[in-house]
C-alpha cells in the first residue's frame, strides 16, 4: 500500500495539512524496495507454481511510527496534529455530496476517502509462508533503508 508519495507527504507536512488519523498508532506492514526484489527472486527460484507469497519488511511498526521515520530522512519532523476517523469520513461525504445530486461530469475525489481508509486502520500481512517455504529473510532492515534515503530537493 502507498499511502501517497513522499514528495506529497512532504508538501503537506510543510504546509500543515497533513494530521494523522486516529492517532496513527496501529500495526502498519511496509517493504524495502530491496526486500520485495529479494522475495521475487526467492520466489522465482524456490516458489511452488500459482502459490502467492506476502513479502514483508521483518521489523513491526506503526502507521506513525513509519512515516515519522519517513518524514525524519527528509529533515521534517511529524506533526502531532491529529483528527477523528469519523470528522474526517463527514468532510468526505460533503465534498463528494455534489457529484450525487449535480450532473457533474467530472470524477468524485474519491481519493480522499480511499487515502483516509487507510490512514485510519491498521494494514498487516504476514510473511510466515515466504519465510518458510522460500528460507526468505529480508535483506535490509528498515533501519538500513531508511539511512539509503536521499533528501528531496
Amino acid at each position: 500500500m502507498v499511502i501517497c508519495s513522499l514528495p506529497k507527504l512532504c508538501e503537506y507536512v510543510q504546509k500543515n495539512y497533513f494530521s494523522w488519523v486516529n492517532e496513527g498508532h496501529y500495526p502498519f506492514s511496509t517493504c524495502h524496495v530491496e526486500n520485495l526484489a529479494a522475495g521475487l527472486i526467492a520466489a522465482a527460484e524456490k516458489g511452488i507454481n500459482r502459490k502467492i507469497y506476502f513479502i514483508k519488511d521483518r521489523e513491526e511498526v506503526t502507521l506513525r511510527e513509519f512515516l515519522s521515520k519517513l518524514l525524519a530522512t527528509q529533515g521534517l519532523k511529524a506533526p502531532k496534529k491529529n483528527v477523528s476517523a469519523k470528522l474526517v469520513t463527514a468532510i468526505c461525504t460533503v465534498m463528494e455530496f455534489p457529484w450525487k445530486v449535480l450532473p457533474l461530469r467530472s470524477q468524485p475525489p474519491t481519493h480522499l476517502r480511499e487515502t483516509i481508509v487507510m490512514m485510519r486502520q491498521a494494514f498487516t500481512i504476514r510473511s510466515n509462508k515466504a519465510e518458510k517455504e522460500l528460507r526468505f529473510v529480508p535483506p535490509v532492515s528498515m533501519e538500513n533503508g531508511l539511512k539509503k534515503m536521499n533528501k528531496l530537493a
